[in-house]
Formats: C-alpha cells, sequence, structure tokens
C-alpha cells in the first residue's frame, strides 16, 4: 500500500525520501591591487607617495592582518625605494578593500622612470594562518621577485597572501616624461665645455660611478691644439695629476622611539627618540631638532626635544652612529590617541655634502625625516580595557502599618479598643483592635531604598504566619510594582477585613527589587556577605509583622450585693413610679399613667 492508499502488486520497489548533501572549500586568500601616484605627486622620486589600493578575498572574517606594501624599481625588479604598512581588520565577509601609502624613501640622484607596488599580507593570528595561501601559490612564477620584509611590529607573522607582479600594469606607476632626464655623464679628464651634453658622452651610465671627480679646467686653461702633444705619445712621468675634489656626502637619519606604547600621552610626559644617522662629517659639530606630532593633525606639535652633538674622529670620508633625543610632551598633549616623531638634523660648521660653512648665520639642513605613517617613529596610547563598574550593595527596608486608616509617615495610636489609628502592630500584645468583625482596615507598606544602587519593579508580597487565627489574606496591594531611587521612599497599600471576634490576623510583607545603573540597565551587584551577583538577581528587603483583632462581646459582670433597701411605697393611684437609672447612662424619662375607676 503507497502513501495513496493504492495496492501494489507484489516486488513492487519502494523508494525513499531524496536528501541532499554539499561540501565547500574556502577560497584561498587573494590580493589584487592598483597603485597610483597621490594627487600632488607625478614623479618616482624621494618623498613622493604613491597609494596602493588593495582589493583582498578568502580572508578569515574579523581576524586582524597586515598589509606590508614596496615599491620596486621596475628597471631591476629588486631595488626598493619605499614602503609602507597598514593593519586591519578583515570585514565580515572576508573581502574588502584597504589602501597603503607608500612613500619613496630612497635618496635617488633623479626621478625614476617607473616603479611597481609589490604587497605581502601576514598575520599572527593562528585562523588566518590556518587559511593561508598553498606554498605553491606563495612561491608560483607570478611572485618571484619578491622582496619580503616583515616588520617589527608583527611577531611571528606568517604569510598569508603575496602579489609580487614586477609586469603588472595596474600595480605601476610611471613617472612623467618630462620630468625624467637622463643621468649626467661622469666628465673626461681634460674636460671640454661640451662635457655636460648627453649627446657628447657616449656612456651615461659613468655617470652613477663612484670614483673622485677630475676638477674641470679653468676658463683661461687653452684648448688643445694639432702642436700639443698626442695623449698616446705622453709619457705617465710628464702628466701631473690634478688634485681630486672629496666625494660629496649622502647623510641620512632614520628613527625608533621608545616606548612605543603608553597608558596615555599627556603633559610632560617623556619619550626617547634613538636617531641613527649615515654619512656625517667626521669629527663635526650638528644638531639634531625632533617634534611630536599628532597623528591624527599632523600641523599640530604637541612635544619637542633638542640634542647636540659631535660625531666621532675618524679617517674616514663619513661615519655613521646613533644619538638619544629626549622629547618632552607640551601643554597641549591631551586627548591624544597617537604622535609620531619628525627629525630634522641640522650643522651650523658643515652643509650637507660634507662642505665646510664657517661663515654660516643659519643653519644647514643636513637630513630630514618626516613620516606621519612610519610606525617606528609612532607612539601610541595603550587601549584601555573596558572599566568594570565597581559593584554596589543595594539594600531595601519595610515597614508595615495597620489601622483604619492610610500611615502618611506617623503612627495614630487607638485611645481606645475600637477607636480609629493606625499603628506599627509587631506582636499581639500591640495588634490593631477592630472595631467589630469585618470591619475594612488599610495596611500600609513603606518601602525605602537605603542601599547603593537604584531598584526597579520594586513589588511587596504578604504572607500569613502561624500565629494567625482567622485566615484572611489582604487583598491586592497597590501598585503592583514601583522604581525606588537610592534613598527614597516608596508606598504601598491593600485592604483587609477585621476578623471575627476573638481571632488574630497575624502576617508578614516583604518587598523585592532589581538593582540598575542610572540608566534603568540591570548591573551586577554585591550582596551584604561580599558575593558577587549577577544582573537581573532580585534583592529582597526584610520582613515586618503586622497584627489585628476583633474583642468578644463582653459579659456584664456581676455587681456585688448592696444591702437590703426598703419595700417601695406602693404607687398610689393614678400615679406611676420612674425607675432609676442605671449608672453611666444617659437619665431617661418614662410615664404610665393609669387611671383607677371608682365604681
Amino acid at each position: 500500500m503507497d502513501k495513496d492508499g493504492r495496492e501494489q502488486p507484489e516486488g513492487t520497489s519502494v523508494e525513499s525520501n531524496e536528501d541532499q548533501a554539499h561540501a565547500i572549500t574556502p577560497a584561498a586568500p587573494e590580493l589584487k591591487t592598483e597603485a597610483k601616484f597621490n594627487e600632488k605627486d607625478k614623479v618616482v622620486f624621494s618623498g613622493a607617495t604613491v597609494n596602493d589600493t588593495v582589493t583582498y578575498s578568502g580572508l578569515v572574517a574579523g581576524k586582524s592582518y597586515t598589509l606590508e606594501a614596496q615599491l620596486i624599481d621596475k628597471a631591476d625588479g629588486k631595488t626598493v625605494l619605499g614602503s609602507g604598512e597598514k593593519t586591519f581588520t578583515a570585514d565580515k565577509s572576508g573581502n574588502g578593500e584597504v589602501e597603503v601609502a607608500i612613500t619613496v624613501t630612497a635618496d635617488l640622484d633623479g626621478p625614476v622612470a617607473a616603479a611597481v607596488a609589490f604587497e605581502t599580507l601576514m598575520s599572527a593570528d593562528q585562523d588566518a594562518v590556518a587559511a593561508k595561501a598553498s606554498d605553491e601559490v606563495l612561491d608560483g612564477p607570478a611572485n618571484e621577485g619578491g622582496i619580503v620584509m616583515l616588520p617589527e611590529t608583527v611577531e611571528r607573522a606568517a604569510v598569508i597572501a603575496v602579489h609580487h607582479d614586477i609586469n603588472d600594469a595596474a600595480q605601476t606607476v610611471t613617472s612623467d616624461e618630462g620630468q625624467v632626464k637622463p643621468k649626467p655623464s661622469k666628465k673626461p679628464e681634460g674636460g671640454s665645455p661640451d662635457a655636460d651634453n648627453p649627446e657628447n658622452n657616449p656612456n651615461p651610465a659613468d655617470a652613477a660611478s663612484d670614483e673622485p671627480k677630475p676638477i674641470v679646467p679653468q676658463p683661461d686653461v687653452p684648448a688643445p691644439s694639432s702642436t700639443q702633444p698626442k695623449e698616446e705619445d705622453v709619457s705617465p712621468s710628464s702628466v701631473t695629476e690634478e688634485p681630486t675634489e672629496p666625494r660629496e656626502l649622502k647623510p641620512s637619519i632614520s628613527t625608533s622611539v621608545s616606548p612605543k606604547a603608553v597608558d596615555e600621552i599627556v603633559p610632560g610626559g617623556k619619550v626617547i627618540d634613538t636617531v641613527s644617522y649615515e654619512g656625517l662629517k667626521p669629527n663635526m659639530e650638528y644638531t639634531l631638532n625632533a617634534e611630536m606630532r599628532d597623528k591624527d593633525r599632523e600641523d599640530l606639535v604637541i612635544g619637542s626635544g633638542e640634542k647636540t652633538f659631535t660625531t666621532p674622529k675618524s679617517d674616514a670620508e663619513s661615519v655613521s652612529g646613533k644619538v638619544d633625543v629626549e622629547i618632552t610632551f607640551n601643554a597641549n598633549a591631551k586627548g591624544i590617541s597617537s604622535a609620531v616623531a619628525f627629525e630634522e638634523l641640522t650643522s651650523m660648521v658643515v652643509d650637507a655634502k660634507g662642505k665646510e660653512t664657517p661663515d654660516a648665520v643659519e643653519p644647514n639642513t643636513i637630513a630630514v625625516h618626516q613620516d606621519i605613517n612610519d610606525v617606528a617613529q609612532t607612539v601610541t596610547t595603550r587601549e584601555k580595557p573596558e572599566e568594570k563598574p565597581v559593584p554596589g550593595t543595594p539594600k531595601l527596608e519595610l515597614k508595615k502599618y495597620i489601622g483604619t486608616q492610610e500611615f502618611t509617615g506617623e503612627e495614630k495610636p487607638q485611645d481606645q479598643p475600637g477607636a480609629d489609628g493606625v499603628v506599627d502592630a509587631q506582636d499581639e500584645a500591640q495588634a490593631f483592635v477592630a472595631k467589630e468583625a469585618g470591619q475594612d482596615l488599610t495596611v500600609t507598606f513603606v518601602v525605602t531604598n537605603t542601599g547603593d544602587l537604584d531598584l526597579k519593579g520594586v513589588s511587596v508580597a504578604d504572607e500569613l504566619i502561624a500565629a494567625d487565627t482567622a485566615g484572611i489574606q489582604p487583598g491586592s496591594i497597590s501598585p503592583a510594582s514601583q522604581d525606588i531611587k537610592k534613598g527614597e521612599s516608596a508606598t504601598f497599600t491593600a485592604k483587609i477585613k477585621a476578623p471575627e471576634a476573638g481571632k488574630l490576623h497575624a502576617d508578614e510583607a516583604k518587598a523585592t527589587g532589581v538593582p540598575v545603573d542610572e540608566n534603568g540597565k540591570e548591573i551586577p551587584w554585591v550582596d551584604e556577605n561580599g558575593k558577587e551577583q549577577q544582573p537581573g538577581t532580585p534583592v529582597d528587603s526584610n520582613k515586618d509583622l503586622a497584627h489585628a483583632t476583633t474583642p468578644k462581646p463582653q459579659e456584664k459582670p456581676s455587681e456585688p450585693a448592696k444591702p437590703k433597701d426598703k419595700p417601695a411605697e406602693p404607687a398610689k393611684p393614678g400615679k406611676a413610679v420612674a425607675p432609676k437609672p442605671k449608672p453611666g447612662k444617659a437619665p431617661k424619662i418614662t410615664t404610665d399613667a393609669a387611671i383607677e375607676g371608682n365604681g
């Protein structure tokens, strides 16, 4: 029988439902890039900035990655002209875009014709490392020639993906042809006025030679003539070598600030800027000026320092070394999350090329290092952990009153049983005495917040205790709940019937509320024993009692025997004797006239 109720012949097969299954292999991390000059730059030269826009895919959502970008000279495919770095968190989709600014920091004699951006993606996160591209992809032909330098800020980082393609047009920036000029060639010995003309220089590459350059002949030196000896006829002994100019120095500085992370950047705070220098003239005095700039507002100087030093003595043309500069933050260093050290090296006695300047009236600029994106120059404030508020201790106190009226701040004791009033009836001896059974009585609950925290949803519950013999519960308590701020009180009320004569009403009440902050958000709290409670856990008040009774009807007490009175005289006809009024009652006169007949 099939599911539709139709009978099937013997041997007919039956089929199950169809069920699907799926499997997927996550895409490997991949980078695509587009490099463009900054708006103000048109050539690849020292100080120029190239913005490298990197599109990524296949990353682990929410994980931290660092993108290291390098600008490589396209001519040789290996010279690093500049670099940039950006740390970011992968988008929740695993795909996204990030821009890295690459600053050309190489000391170049002239603009480079073309440069290519190489990108290396790194991460120290275990999940990110587990999802990195395969070694075959990382070492593939398109990525050959990559110069990977892990930044100091990424400890134990693994390479996740790379994009090193010297022939990728999207990664390439090309200098404006009008700005790129052939490099000047080296002038031949005994040079002529046309030596500076590139057309007359068959070997332009000689311009890059580090060999000492010969002195250019002065204008009064006569030009060669046919009477002068030919070059091949001049013997070495007859040639007088002219003195050579000293090699021009190429000074540079690099820096590292310490500490790189502080709890807070504040006025008067100090950091040490360690500056490494190269290419300075030996035994000369230099001054290093350092400034701290707000990373978010580069033109805002928030600290400064200065150090004058003398380079070591040496027979070499140039020396290198290190010098520490103490930078003190200014009074305006407030609310700063990150600051970057800018340095300028100057000298009054020598210029950048190493030539002495005894008549200088202004300092000569020797070298500068001003890169707002240089991690080594940056001081950041440590991310403060979210401050967990110190839990307070909430407390509720309840007082209960009963009587013929609501408690309004002052008890009103009864002057006699059954009289009006309202009292704190803590025990049977202090019970409120009703006038009669079934009389409407009012119960007032005064709840006070005596703790450290505001309370929301405070409510009151009331229940009978063992001493009760009346079995009468109060009616509904109004209002059902209230919010009570610390130090404040709130009132609740309920109605109850007086018990039967001779019975005792006895109950106790308790208030409950939930601790909250000033915004009404439930928060953790600490009880009186020092134990922390979770948000939403209610706190209870003390328990407070109330009692009420209705007295039994009193039997008339028997009066003591009195001496016998003389028998009353018989009433005279036509008169009635008025009974004597009973003590304690108002006099009352009644009459009863009788008329006798006389026959």
